[in-house]
């Protein structure tokens, strides 16, 4: 199953348990037009959160752009990556 399926399935399945124990929610969900912008909002806040973490020194070296943090986050995946395959993780 690809992982667009997968997605699919999974909200289908949230979507009846919701109808089930409220059809006025399912009904407002199906009527409601403005998903896409709710869900980035939703994003944005999730990221930020994991922003939270960090220190102000961090932050502010992002902020400047002295660091990368997507491309420092795919260097630490490819050093997992690597070290899983060579049985070192």
């Amino acid at each position: 199953m690809n992982r667009r399926v997968e997605i699919i399935e999974g909200l289908r399945a949230f979507l009846t348990g919701l109808g089930s124990r409220s059809r006025s929610e399912l009904d407002f969900i199906a009527a409601y037009e403005g998903w896409p912008d709710l869900a980035a909002r939703e994003f944005e806040r999730r990221v930020m959160a994991m922003l939270a973490g960090l220190s102000a020194e961090d932050l502010a070296a992002i902020l400047r752009e002295d660091v990368n943090l997507r491309e420092l986050a795919e260097h630490v995946l490819a050093e997992i990556d690597g070290a899983q395959r060579h049985g070192q993780a």
